[in-house]
């Protein structure tokens, strides 16, 4: 698995390729739920889910999605409402950008 940092084609293992959709709508439920929580301040809640995005991300090659969700998580320590909106609006960004491809196997 790796992720292209410089654009947006992510090539995963083939095995993982069917579970992308499934991932994607939780993050995008995520991002719902952060949004959510930080119009309640609820710091705790939102470093929450920035660590579980960085998890899963990582887990299945998407490492710019699990650096956004890391940013997330040290905006909400922090207590950086500004820094988590734009972490929020930069995962939305990135995961529509985002084309999957399958790795050759040999």
């Amino acid at each position: 698995m790796r992720d292209d940092r410089n654009g947006s084609i992510v090539c995963i293992d083939r095995d993982l390729v069917d579970l992308v959709p499934s991932l994607f709508a939780a993050l995008r439920r995520d991002a719902v739920e952060i949004e959510a929580a930080l119009e309640r301040r609820d710091f705790e809640r939102i470093a929450t889910l920035g660590h579980a995005i960085k998890g899963s991300a990582d887990s299945y090659g998407f490492g710019t999605v699990g650096a956004l969700g890391r940013r997330l998580e040290r905006a909400a320590r922090a207590r950086h409402d500004g820094a988590v909106a734009r972490g929020i609006m930069a995962l939305r960004l990135h995961l529509d950008s985002i084309d999957v491809v399958t790795a050759q196997t040999s």
